[in-house]
């Protein structure tokens, strides 16, 4: 059971799952090392973004968070590049987006109020579809991937399929935690496997959604027809 009760804790945990072992070597040549900082050259390694807007003082909410990026980040380790942000708002992503060039999938997770939009973190405030979106005003790539772990967010999930990304995940109503954590798994894993392929994506979701008893509580996906 994991036991977080504050920001700054909440963060050294996450960034400990972000951070890889190096072995020193093995009897076949072969020798990992450390890359400098600031590097000359960008890792080939796929890009997933996982951020979250929970504020401090909600305790449960926050070993909600880490639970679900731990279910995404155990199973990666070699196989993408996961950036973590546990405290957004939505003039920060902008410039982590700036920072990170192509993104592959984004994860978030947080409080959703339909047409309000996504709450931020610190003000509480909700931000709508639109300002989230335009986040990505000077985003110049593609995002194959972006899945809103959040109650009531399919409309902000709709906009980006609209406005082009592969696939869009969110909620109608309700989160129901269990199967959100199994739809994560598996559609996060399509993603990795395939470098995005929205009909492995759309596949994996239909599997890990799990439709089945209360609707309120069921993801729905959004995918661009280009």
């Amino acid at each position: 059971m994991l036991h977080l009760y504050g920001l700054i804790e909440l963060y050294s945990f996450l960034q400990r799952l972000n951070s890889g072992t190096v072995s020193q070597g093995d009897s076949h040549g072969v020798t990992p090392v450390r890359v400098v900082s600031p590097a000359i050259f960008r890792s080939h390694l796929p890009q997933i973004l996982i951020t979250h807007s929970y504020l401090p003082n909600e305790k449960e909410n926050c070993r909600l968070a880490a639970g679900y990026t731990w279910e995404i980040t155990k199973a990666l380790r070699g196989e993408a590049r996961v950036t973590i942000y546990p405290a957004i708002k939505c003039v920060k992503l902008g410039h982590i987006l700036d920072d990170l060039g192509h993104v592959l999938a984004w994860i978030h997770i947080g409080h959703g109020k339909g047409e309000e939009g996504l709450q931020q973190s610190d003000d509480q405030l909700f931000i709508s579809a639109k300002n989230w979106l335009g986040s990505f005003a000077g985003y110049k790539s593609s995002l194959a991937l972006v899945l809103f772990c959040s109650c009531r967010s399919h409309l902000v999930a709709e906009l980006f399929a609209v406005s082009g990304a592969g696939v869009a995940i969110g909620y109608a109503q309700n989160v129901n935690t269990e199967n959100c954590v199994e739809m994560l798994r598996k559609v996060v894993e399509a993603t990795l496997k395939t470098n995005g392929s929205r009909w492995a994506i759309l596949e994996a979701f239909g599997v890990g959604g799990n439709r089945q008893g209360d609707p309120d509580s069921s993801p729905v996906a959004f995918w661009a027809s280009h």
